[in-house]
């Protein structure tokens, strides 16, 4: 086991901590579990002088938290076997690589603002490239700036968890020195050739299976695209993490927003600033939104004005227009109520992290899309009608996820539990089996009990010997010859028989076929949920 741990291990860049899978935990060895135990506050041990520490499988997403918190990197090393199907030792894989601007999980990031990784690259004239994408709700964006001093405000505006610079980038005395000025940000120094134009160019237009990059205002934009090229490349190849969820790219205009630097936002207490006292700031004071969403829009909002008239306009009047109607205003925000994070949600679902409760979430905020849209559609404010037209109503996922999973379905996906009664008869006819198996086992009891005398005996199960009758030491005289000895305790003796072991392979296969169904069906709605990601992120962004 130690042999594939120092492998995987050396596959790894140095700064980042394993999180090897052992049965139901977690384990850090050697110099990882030196660093890593302090971090996420657990006991230091040691096994023939090797030292390691662990942490349960299940509480995954508490102790990443930690880790992000500590600025530190954490690499998911899971079994991809099925571990009772698999001779000798199971082979494990690193699945993900979580960063402190990748990070996906709840417990972990902030609902109100956005997660951002950024990538800086130098242009032509001094010049810098900057891109930074989200990968929690799959924004993606990039544009140029024209000294380090935008560099600078761009960051500090924007507040990323992390920031990928080239190799030769980072011998940039201004650079590096602006950089360490911005003390909680992590940077990370990647090949040279992945900011390449070519290499940059051709990655973008790979994944989102264009033939240029027209459509993103970004063709002829060299330093964009290599900044952009490099982020993605980074998350996809070096972290490992799916992302078909980033389904376009905004390069943004400067000029059409008014520039802000660091000085004017902190002198005008716009937004909280890391690192600077009080909380009055104008968007604590504005914020008055329903849904995550809302509240990452208007921050972004203040933090980028418009500079054109006609967006402003528009906007004034649609403002305008909730002001003047109250109960225009009451009733959209009633139908907020239900709404979730689907941006957030939508990103899990589509890289394979999110569970039946984020289908349930999804289907309640697509539930409300109807509502919203007939109490703004035809709007006299343009802005308003034409958000409308980007919430069509999807009543046949809807309908897909509120006959499929249960109200309040489990956080696990593998253990069963949330698939509704009634959507396949054929799991229902194995929960069926399941069902009248347990109650076999309990009248079986009784009658053995009746046919030795043995008033104690019991009929228990584990994973390692399955079901078996149990008897004490005193009552040992009166077991029947047909029980078959099948373990020794020191105050008991375990036997089987061959009416119990025969119905066992019914009980537990009816349990397992059930649970693999389900997590094959939980499977068919988690792709249809997905097939629909453009429209639902369209709807997220109206909503």
């Amino acid at each position: 086991m130690m042999r594939q741990y120092r492998r995987i291990k050396s596959e790894m860049p140095e700064d980042v901590i394993l999180f090897f899978r052992l049965g139901d935990f977690y384990e850090m060895f050697l110099d990882d579990a030196i660093a890593a135990a302090p971090a996420l506050g657990i006991a230091l041990t040691k096994r023939h002088e090797t030292p390691m520490c662990g942490i349960p499988y299940h509480a995954l997403d508490g102790y990443l938290a930690k880790m992000m918190r500590a600025g530190l990197k954490v690499a998911i090393c899971d079994q991809v076997e099925d571990p009772a199907a698999t001779k000798g030792i199971v082979r494990r894989e690193v699945t993900r690589v979580v960063t402190p601007g990748t990070v996906t999980e709840d417990s972990v990031l902030d609902a109100t603002q956005h997660n951002f990784l950024a990538g800086v690259c130098r242009g032509g004239k001094g010049s810098f490239g900057i891109s930074m994408i989200d990968l929690s709700t799959g924004l993606f964006w990039g544009e140029a700036v024209a000294s380090v001093d935008g560099v600078r405000d761009e960051l500090r505006r924007f507040s990323p968890s992390e920031c990928i610079i080239p190799e030769d980038l980072a011998e940039d005395p201004e650079l590096r020195s602006m950089l360490n000025e911005l003390g909680a940000l992590h940077v990370t120094q990647c090949d040279d050739w992945t900011f390449g134009y070519d290499a940059a160019y051709e990655y973008l237009t790979r994944h989102f299976s264009v033939h240029s990059l027209e459509g993103f205002g970004c063709e002829d934009n060299e330093s964009v695209v290599c900044s952009a090229g490099a982020v993605l490349h980074y998350v996809k190849a070096d972290l490992r993490r799916q992302v078909g969820h980033v389904r376009g790219f905004q390069t943004r205009n400067p000029s059409a927003f008014l520039i802000l630097d660091e000085s004017t936002c902190s002198n005008l207490d716009l937004i909280p600033i890391r690192g600077k006292t009080g909380s009055t700031t104008l968007l604590n004071v504005l914020d008055s939104t329903k849904t995550p969403m809302g509240a990452r829009t208007l921050r972004d909002w203040i933090l980028r004005p418009l500079a054109e008239l006609d967006g402003i306009t528009a906007r004034h009047d649609a403002v305008d227009a909730f002001v003047k109607d109250r109960a225009l205003l009451h009733n959209v925000r009633g139908a907020f109520s239900s709404v979730r994070d689907l941006a957030r949600l939508i990103a899990r679902i589509g890289t394979g992290s999110g569970n039946s409760r984020d289908l349930v979430a999804v289907g309640q905020s697509l539930g409300a899309l109807p509502e919203v849209r007939l109490l703004v559609s035809g709007h006299a404010s343009p802005l308003l009608a034409g958000l409308a037209e980007n919430m069509p109503p999807m009543p046949e996922l809807v309908a897909l996820i509120h006959d499929a999973i249960t109200d309040e379905p489990p956080v696990a996906t593998k253990d069963g539990g949330m698939i509704r009664d009634g959507y396949r008869e054929d799991l229902d006819n194995l929960r069926a089996a399941a069902t009248q198996g347990r109650k076999w086992l309990a009248q079986y009891q009784m009658r053995e009990q009746e046919r030795t005398g043995i008033k104690k005996l019991k009929v228990r199960h584990n994973r390692v010997f399955g079901y078996y009758l149990e008897v004490s030491n005193a009552q040992l005289a009166n077991v029947p010859e047909d029980y078959v000895r099948k373990q020794t305790l020191v105050n008991a003796e375990r036997f089987i028989t061959p009416e119990l072991k025969e119905y066992e392979s019914t009980i537990m296969g009816a349990q397992d076929k059930s649970i693999a169904l389900e997590y094959e069906l939980f499977c068919e709605v988690r792709q249809a949920v997905v097939d629909e990601t453009d429209r639902i992120q369209k709807a997220s962004e109206a909503l």
